[in-house]
């Protein structure tokens, strides 16, 4: 999950510029994604995300040794490479998704949407793993695993707006 987290944080560390939706209007009137969804942070936040998911895939057989079991009880050890694109990708684009629903729904950008702004990244990244790699999504992404990652991300994401708001990069702590 390192590379989705990452993403997410590269992508509000490194973006602003050009709105990834051009100004554009949907059909009803409004911006289909907004202001705070940017090319750069999508580009950035993915590559980054990308970057660390490659540094994982690279570090983490190392450790097999220092665990319990053999490797075959570590599915995560052995990242495939359309896991190491989909996880950043998918990352950003389920919280490029969920901007779109907030518009349609009227909700402004920066607008709080309680739970769907803590668990779009999560749930993209999850989405666009299981459509490309599915056994090892689903040998790494137990239903506990999914669980306890859901949990921990409220409190991740949280302390994250926390320093994006003090370094001035975030107006809100959603």
């Amino acid at each position: 999950m390192l590379p989705v987290y990452m993403a997410n944080n590269f992508a509000t560390l490194l973006g602003g510029g050009r709105p990834l939706d051009g100004g554009r209007l949907f059909f009803d009137g409004k911006r289909v994604l907004g202001d705070h969804k940017t090319v750069n942070g999508f580009v950035l936040g993915t590559l980054g995300g990308m970057a660390v998911a490659v540094l994982q895939a690279v570090i983490a057989p190392s450790l097999a040794p220092y665990l319990p079991g053999t490797a075959a009880s570590y599915p995560f050890l052995a990242m495939p490479p359309a896991a190491i694109v989909a996880l950043p990708l998918g990352a950003l684009a389920g919280d490029a998704v969920k901007s779109f629903f907030k518009r349609r729904l009227g909700i402004p950008g920066g607008a709080r949407w309680p739970v769907a702004d803590q668990l779009d990244f999560v749930l993209g990244a999850w989405v666009l793993c299981f459509m490309v790699s599915p056994g090892w999504f689903a040998a790494c992404f137990t239903p506990a695993v999914m669980l306890v990652i859901i949990i921990m991300t409220f409190p991740l994401q949280y302390f994250h707006n926390v320093i994006a708001v003090a370094l001035g990069k975030k107006k809100v702590r959603w």
